[in-house]
């Protein structure tokens, strides 16, 4: 082969190398929408932090902190050129020497986790114009004591402030709508909540085990307080309910501080152990309920007065068990079945000394009183009235003890509450004594 044909050859073979190189080049560009890269950013005026980001259309994306990273930190508006958007998923968690985290106002996204265990973090702002922000963003940033969550944020996610034991009080703006699980769930040192007037739901566990929480109003357009809702809210005694609200979930107030509440006159449906283990002392039961469920007011030991309406069919399993202060209570014929200890009990064995149930001949009520060894007064019996002292005569000396047990001088239970509450109002008044001597005096 002469020169010149191997020159020629060289000459090609240089071309195509170059021609393949640059091919390769343009390829490899074209095959690589993500741009991965550090950058710096001063912390505390001398320490470099040091956190991962990468480019998704044309937005950037915090994916990752050094965990060691400390101080203050400023997260930035743009990188390279690119607006930062979004703090990625567990991007921050662990950071436990930061002591602060500034997010400006381009962030739209807080993935999960973002945030969590930063447990040297005191204080957050949340910017109203973040639309997304993901479950257990915050969970357990122990020391977290103060958050600002500006107006525009629309949602609580679940987890979303779980186990942040030092968070004193929290104020949620009016775009909140969702609460979501376990959202405040053992926060033991909040307080106070201020919660949003156009909130609609309120989930499961939301502000469980919050034991430092001493007063809630539900805003008007939550209609369900689900499960677990305020479950050992061991300090939460006033809790004024929407006017809205139709159901009460299961354990919702369980072991909380309740003395009194109003529950209001559209509610549908108490769940089973609702009100398990409070001080209550009274309560009405809403016109429109058809079931009052299993324990659902178990062990209100402080429980002397129960209002039931007309509309109740169900009494289940150990509804009112272990009401020590309830000497009687009246079940209306509407009630189709009364189930195992319902009423009348404070232990497993022996019924409540002197208990009296109040219902009329051959219903539900008689048939479980009987069957408990409980006394039954049929309410429609209206000659066992006014005879308070049982002697068989109506003298001022009945008047004198329905006046004293109006007083609360001496305690009427059983068939001697029952024949001094002449006006059958489920009290003894002065009414009521007055009535007995105009009957002795046969003034009536």
């Amino acid at each position: 082969m002469n020169k010149n044909v191997k020159r020629i050859i060289f000459v090609l073979l240089a071309v195509i190398i170059v021609i393949s190189f640059s091919a390769l080049t343009v390829f490899a560009d074209e095959k690589k929408p993500e741009k991965n890269n550090n950058i710096g950013v001063f912390n505390n005026k001398s320490d470099m932090l040091v956190f991962n980001y990468k480019i998704e259309n044309s937005e950037a994306i915090i994916t990752f902190c050094d965990r060691d990273a400390k101080g203050d930190i400023v997260v930035p508006e743009t990188i390279d050129g690119y607006p930062v958007t979004t703090i990625g998923e567990n991007a921050f968690a662990g950071c436990s020497k930061l002591t602060s985290i500034s997010i400006p106002e381009s962030i739209k996204v807080i993935e999960n986790g973002a945030f969590s265990v930063c447990d040297g973090i005191t204080e957050f702002t949340i910017p109203g114009n973040i639309k997304t922000i993901g479950e257990g963003a915050f969970w357990s940033c122990s020391n977290l004591e103060n958050v600002v969550i500006k107006n525009g944020v629309e949602y609580i996610s679940g987890n979303m402030f779980g186990f942040c034991t030092s968070l004193k009080s929290i104020k949620l703006p009016d775009s909140i709508t969702f609460i979501g699980y376990s959202a405040f769930s053992m926060c033991s040192k909040l307080k106070e909540v201020s919660l949003s007037k156009s909130l609609v739901t309120i989930e499961k566990s939301a502000f469980e085990r919050c034991i430092g929480l001493d007063n809630v109003i539900i805003p008007e357009g939550v209609t369900i307080i689900p499960e677990r809702a305020f479950y050992e809210c061991s300090a939460l005694k006033n809790v004024k309910l929407s006017k809205s609200l139709t159901t009460i979930g299961p354990s919702a107030f369980c072991k909380t501080s309740i003395k009194n509440i109003e529950l209001p006159s559209g509610l549908k449906i108490i769940g089973s152990s609702a009100f398990y283990a409070t001080p209550l002392e009274e309560i009405v039961i809403p016109y429109g309920i058809t079931a009052i469920n299993g324990s659902a007011f178990r062990n209100c030991e402080n429980l002397a007065y129960v209002e039931i309406p007309e509309t109740v069919e169900l009494i289940d399993s150990y509804a009112f068990y272990g009401s020590r202060k309830m000497t009687s209570i009246n079940i209306p014929a509407s009630v189709k079945k009364m189930s195992y200890m319902s009423v009348g009990y404070n232990n497993e064995l022996v019924p409540i000394g002197l208990f009296t149930i109040y219902g009329t001949k051959g219903s539900e009520a008689e048939r479980y009183a009987n069957d408990h060894r409980i006394m039954f007064v049929d309410y429609n019996d209206s000659s066992a009235l006014y005879d308070v002292n049982g002697d068989g005569k109506v003298t001022a000396a009945d008047a004198r003890m329905a006046l004293r047990g109006a007083a609360q001088l001496s305690g009427l239970t059983g068939r001697y509450f029952f024949a001094a509450d002449v006006n059958k109002d489920g009290r003894i008044t002065a009414s009521d004594a007055r009535k007995i001597l105009r009957r002795a005096a046969k003034l009536e």
